[in-house]
């Protein structure tokens, strides 16, 4: 039988002599920064370290060439652990939201944990680390957290299949046991009008343009009726190609976040009504398509008491979830299997996400050393999951039933 705590210590023990590895991960991803969908560097990166510790590496997935699944097996028969990460830029800003750091603490993990998982045929390594680690660990590499495409799309070409845990980790203001996340419906509006000179005859046209404009109308209308923490947010990502030809074509991008993904659809569908009468006041042709869904975060609280366990363990002080105001599409993943998302304090309460604040924060000594927390957490949370098989039982008797 495995020696549970002789296990950890050489965990944490690893975590400390891979430092420079892991963080300059973390620092390269940074430097490099790669929006949805093109983070090769980033997901070769992380790829390359794993491989050299012993895991399978499978870089492309379905789909999606920079997604990826790293598998490493022990002798011993146990459960599949698996940890989540991402690495996906925001365009313009970089590393806004800390993903270098959630990609190099998950890979972190690995390393650590391959470091603990000896052959019996090391006999002596094995005596010192306190026994064979007993399962699987799976490191999976997620891109386009942003969008919300990485997660569900690797879902779909069940990349999670045969994982019985998932354990995700993200940075922030505060640390977190357990993080709380808001579901989203990203839809896409396209308008069909006619061109037509602005001179010559701008009534011969139809313009497309316009009806983005009305449809933004309508959703400021309609926010004040909304239940308190819904959120609204658009962008025009096509409003014609020149200034004096009436657009024949235009396109928005409009999101609904909400607490409840029931009452997202319902909202959602008033969004659309907007839509539609906007096309009929404009006499365009209107367009639909559904481009992301992040389901919330489902709670185990079977997982938050492993996890907890161990952030006390290591001396961090975190508080339960405050407002909800995020997404994530980890919260997909918790809807088909158990798992577990929290967090450590990467920078001070005045950095919000998505701003060159945090872009900054993100390469400070400060977020390196809590991400190397998050690297021990999920190591040994992880340790503990692989050796008491009781602690999966419990999370996958409660995911039933709460489905």
């Amino acid at each position: 039988m495995a020696d549970v705590e002789k296990l950890k210590e050489a965990a944490l023990a690893a975590v400390d002599r891979r430092r420079d590895e892991i963080v300059g991960l973390s620092r390269r991803i940074h430097a490099r920064p790669e929006i949805a969908l093109g983070e090769h560097y980033a997901a070769e990166s992380c790829c390359e370290l794993l491989g050299l510790a012993g895991y399978e590496v499978r870089l492309g997935i379905g789909e999606l060439a920079t997604a990826f699944v790293a598998t490493l097996g022990g002798e011993e028969p146990g459960p599949a652990i698996g940890l989540v990460g991402e690495y996906d830029a925001l365009p313009g800003l970089g590393h806004a939201c800390g993903h270098n750091l959630i990609a190099a603490a998950v890979v972190g993990a690995g390393l650590a944990l391959a470091d603990v998982s000896f052959t019996r045929s090391e006999v002596e390594r094995v005596k010192d680390v306190g026994g064979q680690l007993p399962g699987t660990v799976k490191v999976f590499g997620a891109p386009a957290e942003e969008t919300g495409v990485g997660k569900p799309a690797m879902l779909k070409a069940g990349a999670f299949e045969g994982t019985e845990v998932a354990l995700g980790y993200h940075t922030g203001s505060r640390a977190m046991a357990r993080g709380a996340t808001n579901g989203l419906l990203l839809m896409e509006y396209t308008f069909r009008g006619r061109a037509s000179h602005g001179g010559q005859d701008p009534w011969a046209g139809v313009s497309a343009l316009d009806a983005v404009l009305l449809l933004f109308a309508g959703v400021n209308a309609l926010r004040q009726f909304a239940r308190d923490g819904t959120r609204f947010h658009g962008v025009i990502t096509n409003g014609g190609e020149a200034f004096n030809v009436t657009p024949e074509s235009a396109t928005a991008q409009l999101a609904v976040r909400a607490p409840d993904v029931g009452y997202i659809r319902e909202v959602t569908a008033r969004v659309i009504a907007c839509a539609e009468g906007a096309a009929r006041a404009t006499g365009t042709r209107l367009e639909t398509r559904e481009m992301a869904f992040f389901d919330v975060v489902k709670f185990n609280r079977s997982l938050d008491a492993v996890v907890a366990n161990n952030m006390q363990r290591l001396g961090l002080d975190y508080a339960e979830p405050g407002a909800v105001t995020a997404s994530s599409d980890f919260g997909n993943v918790s809807q088909v299997l158990p798992g577990i998302y929290f967090g450590t304090r990467t920078w001070g309460a005045g950095i919000a996400f998505h701003t060159r604040e945090a872009t900054a924060a993100a390469v400070t000594p400060m977020a390196e050393a809590a991400m190397l927390d998050g690297a021990r957490c999920l190591a040994l949370s992880a340790i503990d999951l692989l050796t008491e098989p009781e602690h999966v039982r419990r999370a996958k008797a409660e995911f039933r039933a709460s489905s």
